[in-house]
């Protein structure tokens, strides 16, 4: 039986609650080392830059270089009006809303490159506009609910190429057009996104 052998790297590009991307981009450990390598070869001159800091001309570059190495990548793009709905969907007298809100958002780009029962190791960012540890408590309870597991650890783009990645993935999606972004094969996007209310209630009970 195949047995995925994958490394996830999660960023956010925006905070709550405007225009939010949430990028989730799948390694293969067995060769990420050298996609690794190939990838600071090539864009050199980027590596103390963030996505933001990029024209969507050199991520589009980014965007070619993951497409040929086969990395997929999993976005949702959360706009103001998706954050309202949202948050319209949840408990009111609940504490931390946006963080189980964004453990379900995590929960959901994982699921999209994963199988269930096979263990994964998972990087993200450490937001500092959210508590991250219930980000990723509410990531693991719906994953552990639906058979996942995700082995969660925090970093952050300036020590971690994984998430850095994430970061460029995450910039290229809110600066390149949906319709240019549908080129790329292995990247794909999730707009006008709807909170499962299995997971509302998971996450919030």
């Amino acid at each position: 039986m195949f047995k995925p052998n994958l490394l996830f790297s999660i960023d956010v590009s925006g905070t709550p609650y405007k225009e939010t991307i949430i990028s989730c981009v799948s390694f293969n450990i067995k060769n990420s080392p050298q996609v690794l390598y190939e990838f600071n070869r090539k864009f050199k001159n980027y590596k103390n830059k963030k996505g933001k800091d990029l024209t969507h001309e050199k991520l589009k570059e980014i965007l070619q270089f993951l497409d040929d190495n086969k990395i997929r990548s999993s976005c949702v793009y959360f706009t103001a009006n998706d954050w309202n709905y949202a948050l319209s969907s949840v408990p009111k007298n609940k504490a931390y809303q946006k963080e189980k809100i964004f453990g379900i958002l995590y929960y959901c780009v994982l699921e999209r490159n994963a199988k269930p029962r096979y263990p994964y190791i998972v990087h993200i960012c450490e937001e500092n506009f959210m508590h991250i540890d219930t980000v990723i408590s509410s990531c693991r309870k719906i994953a552990k609910m639906r058979g996942y597991e995700f082995n969660i650890s925090k970093s952050s783009g300036k020590n971690d190429e994984y998430i850095r990645i994430s970061d460029f993935v995450a910039a290229a999606v809110r600066k390149i057009k949906m319709i240019d972004l549908q080129e790329y094969r292995y990247c794909s996007v999730i707009n006008k996104f709807r909170l499962n209310p299995l997971y509302i209630r998971k996450v919030f009970d």
